[in-house]
């Protein structure tokens, strides 16, 4: 008996699975057109052969995802998203209100992204075509507005696109602020003799003691909060308003997180030593992401709603009660 119980328990799932996507409607259209736009970025989603020779997109962000762990990140998001629509499932189903055209245009706004990134070989541009794509797919096959329900989990996929050399752009002016915070923090509030070259720590004598490097910058808090934050928004809240907010005080929060661990780091080794404050920096930098989801837990607390589906209330039905019917 206890045999046959697990056989039934470990079947359940794939059966459940099966059934649903059964009952799903419209699959053919969104699995023939997702199939096919796929499809034919794996054979034309890349124009630069260089030191990917691959024409392949997939391909692509293969080699830039083994290429820099700033980037690693992003093969892991697909995982995430499909997580989120899985999460969502019963709700998006019973968003379907049939095929809608103007999903065809979003589908032909990303064709035509992607046309621009192919001829003057910037591949990021066609990754963000095939996302524009997928989400106009999702309005074609199965109306406006299970397109809108999935708008966050789509977003998230941008984090896809690998960042490369265009992360110094965002990485150095995080590094000037978090500096400029926790020296002033540390100078002027705690009485700690520090003061900023550019990205650097210097004592009084004009030793430079530490340097906010990029990788300390927030840049990877930042992503990774800015992930994290989509997820709870989507996953707590119905509200896109309450959504949005938890997304953009992503940014704020991430520069919280490494203020305060830079500042630690620098009040670490002014009373320890250097030593001492290096260690902090190398050994503890959950410090970032505890303040940062510290901070984000806490605003949702604020932003927190009752839990409602979105489907309507079934109206009751009155049945009269049974007897001989009046003369």
């Amino acid at each position: 008996m206890t045999s046959e119980t697990a056989t039934a328990a470990s079947h359940s799932l794939p059966q459940k699975l099966a059934a649903f996507w059964k009952s799903w409607p419209h699959k053919t259209l969104l699995l023939v057109t997702f199939s096919a736009w796929v499809i034919f970025f794996h054979v034309l989603g890349n124009s630069t052969l260089g030191y990917i020779p691959t024409t392949s997109l997939f391909g692509w962000l293969e080699g830039c995802y083994n290429a820099s762990d700033d980037d690693s990140f992003g093969k892991y998001i697909p995982l995430i998203v499909i997580g989120l629509l899985f999460w969502k499932r019963e709700d998006l189903k019973f968003s379907i209100t049939g095929p809608w055209w103007g999903g065809l245009v979003i589908l032909f706004l990303g064709l035509l992204l992607h046309l621009v990134g192919f001829m003057i070989q910037q591949t990021r541009f066609s990754a963000l075509g095939f996302i524009l794509g997928l989400y106009g797919i999702g309005g074609l096959a199965c109306g406006r507005r299970f397109m809108w329900m999935t708008t966050f989990p789509m977003l998230m996929l941008i984090f896809c696109v690998p960042l490369n050399a265009l992360a110094e752009s965002v990485t150095f002016p995080m590094r000037i602020l978090v500096t400029q915070l926790s020296v002033g923090t540390a100078h002027h509030a705690l009485g700690v003799d520090v003061y900023r070259n550019g990205s650097q720590i210097m004592s009084v004598k004009g030793e430079a003691m530490y340097d906010v490097a990029p990788a300390c910058s927030g840049i990877r808090s930042l992503v990774t909060l800015v992930a994290l934050s989509m997820v709870y928004g989507y996953t707590s809240f119905n509200s896109s308003w309450k959504r949005s907010v938890v997304v953009a005080m992503a940014f704020p929060l991430a520069i919280l997180g490494n203020w305060v661990r830079v500042t630690t780091v620098i009040v670490v080794g002014e009373a320890f030593g250097r030593d001492a404050g290096l260690m902090i920096e190398n050994k503890f930098g959950f410090i970032t992401f505890a303040v940062a989801l510290g901070g984000l837990l806490s605003i949702g607390a604020l932003l927190k709603e009752e839990t409602s589906k979105t489907r309507p209330a079934t109206k009751k039905i009155e049945v009269p009660p049974s007897g001989p019917l009046p003369a």
